[in-house]
């Protein structure tokens, strides 16, 4: 069935989600809008786009071409970091204390092809389901 799998034995999904639940869908505070998740998604997964959802109901997507274990470990380590030239880290430094504690990573859609022409339109499509910010910033 669609949805995003989180794996207990994973390190960034067991910080991040309840261990083995599957989100089949994420809503959008802001808007009061829900969306399926598009398609089997699990953090080994890659060639997709993601939501980072901020304990203050803030949603960031992005997208990566790596597996999203690895993106998401990534904006871990510059989070905690304080790391100010990405704005999520930046956002985390000031609001946050650079503590990604209740933090949401999910899985929302994997590109059909792994190439940046696609995944910047399911970027696209994806931050203005949601009203999120962007990699770019929009």
């Amino acid at each position: 069935r669609p949805g995003f799998y989180p794996r207990r034995s994973c390190q960034a999904c067991s910080n991040y989600h309840h261990a083995n639940r599957c989100i089949k869908s994420i809503s959008t505070p802001n808007l009061g809008k829900t969306f399926p998740i598009e398609g089997i998604i699990l953090c080994e997964s890659k060639g997709g786009v993601y939501a980072l959802i901020c304990p203050c109901n803030k949603i960031h997507v992005g997208q990566t071409s790596i597996k999203f274990k690895v993106r998401w470990s990534e904006h871990n380590r510059n989070i905690k970091k304080g790391f100010q030239r990405h704005f999520v880290s930046e956002h985390f430094l000031r609001c946050h204390q650079k503590n990604p504690v209740g933090t949401q990573f999910v899985g929302v859609e994997i590109a059909k092809e792994n190439n940046i022409r696609v995944l910047n339109k399911l970027e696209l499509k994806w931050i203005i389901y949601l009203g999120a910010k962007g990699s770019q910033g929009s």
